[in-house]
């Protein structure tokens, strides 16, 4: 008969009880989500709507979610780098903290929350970001051109190499933007607030800056086309 130290026999007691834990109440980012947010995304997966659902932290990588029904739906922190989502209707919809890596996102996403989220190499080209939260959102060489993002706020976000060409930007939030290298050809930045903004080596030819806050914190003039 084989005797165990008082040492080991408490270590594996504890890792009895941890596979105890893991088993009974699943281990953060694997497995299936629990509850109403397994219904939910059962729901999604069999119609392709889900609106005002909890989905918080499920695991769509790669998903084809094209023209799906989120308004409203609660994706904080979910896995959705490489998703299609294009055409997807996420007006007012929760996407804080949510991996959205290279996912094609041209949809209507007007009043949508995306703080933090990882949008870095992203299509959102002609989507609807008008009023959308993106305070804090990573966007590097994402591709933003004709898109519609009056009003939006983009404190803090990084937009360095990012395509944001005839998009319109009319009175976003700009203030301490990395901008570096941004493709900014022909947007519309009236009114927008650059203050503190990085924009080294971006491109601003043709941009309407007409009445907008420049990086010192000047006021551009009514005409200003290309440079303030």
């Amino acid at each position: 008969m084989r005797v165990f130290s008082g040492s080991t026999f408490r270590h594996r007691r504890a890792a009895l009880a941890l596979l105890v834990l893991i088993a009974g109440l699943g281990w953060p980012g694997v497995g299936r989500p629990g509850g109403s947010a397994q219904s939910d995304l059962d729901r999604l997966k069999t119609s392709g709507a889900c609106p005002n659902c909890q989905l918080q932290g499920v695991n769509l990588y790669g998903a084809n979610l094209m023209a799906a029904d989120l308004i409203g739906a609660d994706l904080s922190g979910a896995q959705l780098t490489g998703a299609n989502l294009s055409g997807a209707r996420l007006t007012g919809a929760k996407l804080d903290g949510a991996s959205l890596i290279g996912a094609n996102l041209s949809a209507n996403l007007s009043q949508a929350s995306l703080i933090a989220a990882k949008l870095d190499g992203a299509s959102l080209w002609a989507a609807n970001l008008s009023g959308a939260n993106l305070y804090r959102a990573r966007l590097s060489n994402a591709n933003l051109s004709w898109a519609k993002c009056s009003g939006a706020n983009l404190h803090y976000a990084i937009l360095d190499g990012a395509n944001l060409s005839s998009a319109s930007l009319s009175g976003v939030n700009f203030t301490l933007v990395n901008l570096s290298g941004a493709n900014l050809y022909g947007a519309n930045l009236s009114g927008a607030n650059l203050t503190g903004a990085n924009v080294d080596g971006a491109n601003l030819t043709q941009a309407n800056l007409s009445s907008a806050t420049w990086v010192d914190g000047h006021r551009c003039g009514p005409n200003a086309v290309g440079a303030c």
